[in-house]
């Protein structure tokens, strides 16, 4: 497989200090940034070479911003994945996306413009992935540190030409139904001003959500479907969060994969058949706001809390034999480069039209195993991976939009 510089470096870099570590060379360091307990125990398993079979699981992480110079800023458990890519974010009509736009090309395969959730550019609704496997009867997931109406999530589960309409947004996402919803928002499910009838979070009560509101209730939680609001709107930074009431994101993906993978297993046990099991997207949204404020003290914090999230599912994964973990961003934000000393420099505070990387580990790793791919690829490879490419291409909404611009399979 091709490797840009770049990718190479980072790669060797991460493995190359981690097996000083191991001889005990030196602190235990990437760049300036300490390697977290987690995430050093993710990576110093060795990575398997995942034989090409379909996967029942699939985790798709999102780092909303993320490029390769915030990778480089200390991401051991990520740099370590075996399948390594470059992906293309462009939106429809332009060189730089934006979240709505770019979320929406890698939950449906077909791009479209800015600032719309789950919709063609005219506005007409398109199935998303998380979608067609509830539709095929496996369980899907949300969690993001982010609002959970904020762009990214709402991609995979809403339909709406405004991603500012964050309202309509979570009775939607209600009606869709994920078998878990864990992040912040909880004033768009709340009663609103001039809305206080049956609001979203009475809908999901109704629909038998449990709903909990801080770490403990979280860490007691036991059954499906499940609705964590820990915010009012995005939650604070990884070390600036109150951990009694805020769970990191580690902590949230923990937890959707526990009852996830329990209720999937079940469900297997009580059909005795082959089964699907469940598709979770975990979003970081902070590095994106790190990168728009140009903030070099907190970036590194937050790359290192999604590569503690993604250490969890990689060791889910690696014991399960049967899940396919991905991990990519939406766009890359800041023009962020990182000197050899580790120095952090910004040359924007805005989206880039930079390539982002997308890295991949387990069942079905080898379909991602290409120099390049769209972001629309990505929705597209992990219905193919799921055994539902077919009723994922066909599906009316989807038959009839625009066709993706590139990579559409």
């Amino acid at each position: 497989m091709k490797r840009t510089p770049l990718r190479a470096s980072l790669l060797i870099t991460a493995c190359i200090t981690l097996l000083l570590i191991a001889g005990g060379i030196g602190a235990p360091t990437l760049g300036a940034l300490p390697v977290s307990p987690a995430a050093l125990s993710a990576v110093t398993d060795a990575s398997p070479s995942a034989p090409a079979r379909r996967p029942v699981n699939v985790i798709l992480f999102i780092g909303d911003g993320m490029g390769y110079g915030q990778l480089s800023l200390g991401a051991p458990a990520i740099a370590c994945m075996p399948i390594q890519t470059r992906v293309t974010t462009h939106a429809l009509g332009g060189a730089v996306t934006d979240s709505a736009a770019a979320a929406t090309a890698m939950a449906t395969g077909h791009k479209t413009t800015r600032r719309h959730v789950g919709v063609d550019e005219f506005g007409r609704r398109l199935t998303t992935v998380l979608e067609a496997v509830r539709d095929a009867g496996g369980l899907t997931g949300l969690v993001t540190n982010a609002a959970l109406t904020s762009a990214t999530p709402a991609a995979f589960a809403a339909h709406v030409s405004d991603r500012r309409s964050t309202r309509i947004i979570a009775a939607q996402m209600v009606e869709t139904r994920p078998d878990v919803m864990l992040g912040g928002g909880a004033a768009d499910f709340l009663p609103g001003t001039y809305d206080r009838s049956h609001p979203p979070l009475e809908q999901a009560k109704d629909a038998g959500y449990e709903v909990v509101f801080d770490s403990a209730s979280l860490a007691a939680a036991q059954r499906l479907p499940l609705l964590g609001l820990f915010a009012g709107d995005s939650l604070d930074y990884h070390l600036a969060r109150d951990p009694a009431q805020q769970p990191s994101l580690a902590q949230m993906t923990a937890k959707a994969i526990e009852l996830l993978s329990a209720a999937a297993d079940q469900a297997a046990t009580a059909t005795a058949a082959g089964r699907l099991g469940f598709f979770l997207v975990v979003e970081n949204d902070l590095i994106d706001i790190a990168c728009h404020d140009n903030d070099a003290l907190i970036l590194p914090t937050e790359v290192t809390a999604l590569d503690e999230a993604v250490a969890v599912a990689l060791e889910f994964s690696r014991t399960d034999g049967r899940t396919l973990v991905l991990v990519t961003a939406d766009h890359e934000t800041g023009m962020v480069t990182v000197d050899e000393r580790g120095e952090i420099s910004f040359g924007s505070d805005e989206h880039s039209a930079w390539e982002v990387p997308l890295f991949a580990e387990g069942p079905g790793q080898d379909l991602f195993d290409v120099d390049l791919i769209d972001n629309t690829d990505i929705a597209m490879l992990i219905a193919q991976a799921l055994g539902l490419y077919s009723t994922f291409v066909e599906t009316p909404s989807n038959s009839a939009a625009t066709p993706a611009i590139a990579g559409a399979r």
